[in-house]
């Protein structure tokens, strides 16, 4: 008898021993033992996770538990990942890669949970809808070879990670595996996204939306224009020549100014004219997700030429001590002026109080051009009136709009907007109203509209408001009284007029 077999040498006599009554009970301690570890998977709590594996290894071809490469991406990269991976592995609704063919670890139930497969509605670089995988694992078979991509989607935190831990024989060289580099590609934005108008804000990342916009609707003095489109437009023209010239690297631009008299407009004819150009478009709620103003600058280089546009700069990078922090503010002073060359990229950036801003950020070297743009003038106030009453019948036209450009001293192009809107509105809710055309009975009413609920926009300003900054005007100038009117003229203090000439 053969004592050294697995079972511990069992023989028919040894049954009968048993049956006798004589055995020890080794025999059923030994099939007990041998049909608990039979079903110890099913009773660990691992059994899920090891199943998995086991498909991994056995999908590979070796036990491949050794994760040999990790990626990932946080912030407002997480969606063009999530997209972009999902559209080359062709998972969701997306086209499928003919050179790739990726199947979805599951059923569902088989999983672990935080493997399970998940599917989230995601944009693309171009806006458009898809499905995308944000967790789960995927087996992938192309280029000879096979791997499994572990896909999550996690908080830490304040902070959220999107990534892969991949699995692939241990006999492949990560450095030279195409299905690796694919998937590394994959995770590159900035092919999806060179060329291409973004947005940063508060929900996140998205395509700005394109708005029908040129400079013929931009109503500002010449010399204005003229100077926005030499230090970002045509400047960016320049570099891309075959001949530079020796021409500086990046330029910045810094449009100051009251609410409502152009610096949007600006921007957005700059958007419309760099088609085929990346514009990152940054306005102050994108730093409550991304803290770093960093990220934004090394975004727009890693695609430039790019044009860097930061919306009310004033709100993230004010006065040490109000409003924002030292170190924060440093960071941005370093990212204009630091050792990361800003090559083949505009910066622009608007604020409606430039005094706001700490002085090391108005500093020559940071901001290559500061232009104020101030309240418009009666002839660029007629010309804003013309273009917003185009589509509207109005009675005796030319006339009512020179009175009205008159009568409108101190009001910004988008309080002029808004007194348009008020007086078609007026018209179509009155029901007594019969004529078809604007009047000036119209205009009359939207102008009493405005000064009963925008008291601050130039109308009705009492003697204790104009009389502080009129003071103040005097003392730092020490001029004469004329001077003292031309100063608060400038800043947007209108002195008072009389009734309207209607």
């Amino acid at each position: 008898m053969r004592t050294d077999e697995p079972g511990g040498g069992s023989t028919p006599s040894d049954g009968r021993r048993a049956d006798d009554g004589k055995a020890t009970g080794t025999g059923y301690a030994e099939m007990a033992a041998a049909v608990a570890e039979a079903f110890r998977p099913m009773l660990d709590s691992d059994f899920a996770k090891n199943r998995m594996r086991g498909e991994i290894a056995g999908f590979i071809g070796l036990d491949a538990g050794a994760r040999v490469e990790h990626m990932d991406c946080h912030g407002f990269a997480i969606p063009l990942a999530i997209h972009a991976l999902s559209a080359w592995l062709g998972l969701g609704d997306h086209r499928a890669n003919p050179e790739v063919r990726a199947t979805v670890l599951g059923p569902a139930d088989s999983l672990p949970t935080d493997c399970r497969p998940v599917y989230r509605q995601s944009k693309g670089p171009a806006g458009d809808e898809r499905s995308s995988l944000v967790r789960g694992v995927v087996l992938l078979e192309g280029f000879g070879e096979r791997a499994a991509a572990h896909v999550f989607r996690e908080n830490s935190g304040p902070f959220e990670s999107f990534g892969l831990l991949v699995d692939l024989h241990p006999a492949t060289d990560p450095a030279k595996s195409p299905l690796l580099a694919g998937l590394r590609d994959s995770f590159d934005q900035r092919r999806s996204t060179r060329g291409k108008h973004t947005v940063f804000d508060s929900n996140g990342m998205r395509p700005l939306p394109l708005v029908d916009m040129g400079w013929e609707d931009v109503i500002l003095p010449e010399t204005i224009l003229d100077e926005v489109r030499r230090n970002t437009t045509l400047f960016l023209r320049a570099r891309a020549g075959e001949s530079r010239h020796r021409l500086p690297g990046s330029r910045s631009l810094l449009l100051s100014g009251p609410p409502g008299t152009g610096k949007t407009c600006i921007a957005r004819a700059l958007v419309n004219e760099l088609q085929g150009t990346t514009v990152a478009w940054v306005t102050p709620g994108a730093f409550d997700k991304e803290d770093d103003p960093g990220f934004f600058f090394e975004w727009a280089r890693q695609r430039s030429p790019a044009l860097l546009y930061f919306e009310d700069v004033d709100l993230v990078a004010g006065q040490r001590g109000h409003g924002s922090s030292g170190g924060f503010l440093g960071e941005i002073l370093a990212q204009l002026d630091g050792f990361s060359p800003n090559t083949d990229m505009v910066v622009v950036a608007t604020t409606n109080d430039a005094d706001a801003l700490d002085e090391a950020l108005r500093r020559p070297g940071r901001f290559d051009r500061r232009l104020d743009i101030g309240l418009p003038e009666a002839e660029q106030r007629a010309r804003m009136l013309r273009l917003f009453l185009e589509d509207h019948p109005v009675m005796e036209r030319a006339r009512a709009i020179a009175e009205l450009a008159e009568a409108t001293s101190g009001l910004s192009g988008a309080h002029l907007r808004e007194l348009v809107d008020t007086a078609v509105l007026e018209s179509i809710v009155d029901p007594t109203r019969t004529e078809p055309e604007l009047g000036r009975s119209d205009f009359e009413r939207a102008l009493a509209v405005l000064r009963r609920t925008r008291k601050d926009i130039g109308f009705g300003r009492s003697e204790d408001r104009d009389r502080p900054r009129a003071a103040a005007t005097t003392s730092a100038t020490s001029a004469t009284s004329a001077t003292t009117t031309t100063s608060a003229t400038t800043a947007g203090i209108q002195p008072r007029r009389g009734d309207i000439p209607f």
